[in-house]
């Protein structure tokens, strides 16, 4: 035997022996966990250990016992194997008697007397041709039958209390151990199933409550969101704030209650208006013309004043009262000239009247007049002069007055020139205006102006001579002497 036979043994032995003594506490760790699940991945971990084990010892082939660790390997596999079984075998029992346990809370829910009963109220309404009713029990028999009770089933305190048993059953053993997170969640999906089986009268009822709750938060949350849009109304002076309506409240977002120093009565709008024994309504009334009226006020103001004596009139409504708001004269205190309050004909807006406010009357009259054509205007003015009233204009009488109409412009314009002298003492400089006023000719071009003909100088040519101008030289033959000192002999003097 050599060496690395030797060592090939060894190490398959001490590796198997390893083996061996890991499979006691997996074996134990896969009985506390009770999944099946787990129990076949520990299989296969230690069929392969054990496999490799093998094949280490049919490499060595030395002459140690190969089937001590092989015996061992093949009853730890047949152990987990065995335990594998049986928690399949213990699950489906369990969900079996879970099974079993609904249909018993069904049956109390329900109050139908047996399980096949049960199955029936389930299954009948779902698959009606598939599912025969039960037959009718035979009443010829002599046994009596048990006395139901009056509510047809079990009590709802008598079904609570089964549930906290069962829920107690399944549960004895795990709230005293570490609350691992697996254990947490089996407690909590057994109370679930146990607890969990609500009617469908509380499922309606929870659901109508979530959707009233929701409404409600959805409600809020707008009100919150248009009431920072909210304005209180503005009240004039001399009126109680209690007679206007809140329009925080009027919108359900008030919260000031008996603080707020508006109203909370929606029909305090409605309410007719206490009168003022301290101020007198004439006043304000007589300040109300009909010029600043409309549709609206003219109407309100006739059903207001002539409400109650149109109900008893005649149908034919009074010229004066027309006539009247034709010309602007309609008001508060206006009385019918046809006996005052005692006439018999209607105050009241024929149908189909359209009030004309003041500004549109003066917008029509307007184009009236843009229409009339300007010999019309003449021969209206002329008109109203009479037959001595002027002086028929001809061309000779024209002329006259224009005439004399230009002279006076011309004495009026020396007088502003010889003030203006005085106030600048003679030595003032004239504008351009005052110049031309003055002497016009100096500012006046010679007729052969337009034809006269411009060239650019150019500097390559040094023979070019300038041409003397008429318009230049005319203007400087001029000399305005207004320019210059008055009253100065001795010029001397001003060197110094």
């Amino acid at each position: 035997m050599t060496n690395m036979e030797m060592f090939y043994d060894t190490l398959g032995l001490v590796g198997s022996f390893f083996v061996s003594a890991a499979l006691l506490p997996q074996i134990v760790k896969v009985f506390w966990s009770k999944s099946a699940k787990d129990i076949s991945k520990a299989f296969q971990s230690v069929f392969v250990v054990g496999i490799t084990c093998i094949t280490v010892y049919g490499m060595g082939e030395g002459l140690w016992p190969i089937w001590i660790p092989s015996i061992l390997e093949l009853l730890g596999g047949i152990i987990l194997l065995v335990m594998k079984h049986y928690y399949e075998w213990c699950d489906t029992k369990r969900v079996e008697k879970e099974r079993e346990e609904m249909l018993a809370a069904v049956v109390a829910e329900e109050g139908v007397p047996t399980p096949a009963a049960a199955y029936m109220s389930i299954l009948q309404p779902r698959y009606p041709l598939l599912v025969r009713p039960p037959s009718a029990p035979n009443n010829t028999s002599n046994e009596e039958m048990p006395p139901k009770n009056k509510g047809g089933g079990p009590s709802k305190k008598s079904v609570e209390k089964q549930k906290d048993k069962t829920l107690e059953d399944k549960t004895f053993g795990l709230k005293n151990k570490k609350k691992s997170k697996n254990v947490q969640k089996y407690i909590h999906e057994v109370t679930k199933q146990v607890k969990g089986g609500n009617t469908r009268a509380d499922r309606m009822k929870e659901q109508e409550n979530k959707r009233k709750k929701d409404a409600k938060a959805e409600q809020e949350n707008l009100k919150s969101l248009f009431a920072a849009a909210i304005t209180q109304p503005k009240v004039p002076p001399g009126t109680d704030p209690k007679s206007v309506l809140c329009a925080f409240f009027k919108a359900g977002v008030c919260t000031k209650g008996n603080r707020c120093k508006f109203s909370h009565d929606l029909m305090v709008g409605k309410k007719a208006a206490k009168i003022d024994l301290y101020t007198d309504s004439r006043a304000e009334k007589e300040e109300d013309k009909m010029d600043t009226w409309d549709q609206e006020k003219l109407e309100k103001v006739v059903n207001e004043k002539h409400h109650e004596k149109n109900t008893k009139q005649t149908e034919i409504v009074c010229k004066h009262f027309l006539d009247a708001i034709e010309k602007s004269l309609y008001g508060w205190f206006w009385v019918c000239p046809n006996g005052g309050t005692s006439c018999k004909y209607r105050h009241a807006l024929p149908p189909g009247y359209v009030f004309k406010t003041k500004k549109e009357r003066e917008l029509e009259k307007g184009n009236k007049v843009m229409d009339i054509s300007i010999e019309e205007i003449i021969e209206q003015q002329r008109a109203k002069l009479g037959p001595n009233g002027g002086t028929p204009v001809t061309e000779e009488s024209l002329a006259k007055w224009k005439a004399d109409k230009l002279a006076r412009k011309k004495v009026e314009e020396a007088k502003k020139l010889k003030e203006q002298s005085k106030r600048t003492g003679g030595r003032g400089i004239m504008s351009g205006r005052a110049l031309f006023t003055f002497d016009p000719s100096l500012f006046r071009d010679d007729a052969d102006a337009d034809d006269e003909a411009y060239s650019v100088h150019s500097d390559d040519e040094d023979d070019d001579e300038e041409k003397p101008s008429p318009a230049v030289d005319a203007a400087a033959a001029v000399m305005d002497k207004s320019l210059y000192l008055q009253d100065v002999d001795d010029l001397d003097s001003l060197k110094k």
